[in-house]
């Protein structure tokens, strides 16, 4: 898995991080921002190349509420800010990217400096199950 990614706090407003996520492989990914590096009340982007291909869903925000796909619960409508998210596979790779607002009410907040921890998961197909791998 490969990530790049920009913060984006001098410049625009409001401040953001764009990132991009690169899997050699086709799978779902996710990747969020964790208080501890565990899943459980973290909060993460999750691409479903499922979905993408089915209706044109494109990569979501998620509160992360416990293990199993019932507790991984789409964030309100109202919440869903993320700017230029898509989730693409080419080439046997499985590309995701997006621009999300660094400090937004009731979400966890990203510092544009300093330590922070984040969270990623790969899934073991294009549709949301089990992780096969993930790491903080």
């Amino acid at each position: 898995l490969k990530l790049h990614y920009n913060i984006d706090a001098w410049s625009e407003e409001p401040p953001s991080m764009t990132v991009k996520l690169t899997y050699n492989g086709l799978a779902w990914l996710g990747f969020g921002v964790s208080k501890d590096g565990n899943m459980v009340g973290s909060e993460a982007v999750i691409g479903r190349p499922d979905l993408a291909m089915a209706d044109g869903e494109k990569p979501l925000k998620y509160r992360l509420e416990g293990k199993g796909t019932t507790a991984i619960k789409p964030m309100e409508q109202a919440s869903e800010t993320l700017k230029d998210a898509s989730i693409v596979q080419e080439d046997g790779k499985t590309t995701m990217t997006f621009t999300k607002i660094l400090a937004e009410e009731g979400e966890l907040t990203i510092e544009p400096t300093g330590t922070m921890t984040f969270i990623y998961a790969i899934g073991s197909g294009e549709t949301l199950a089990y992780h096969k791998e993930k790491g903080s």
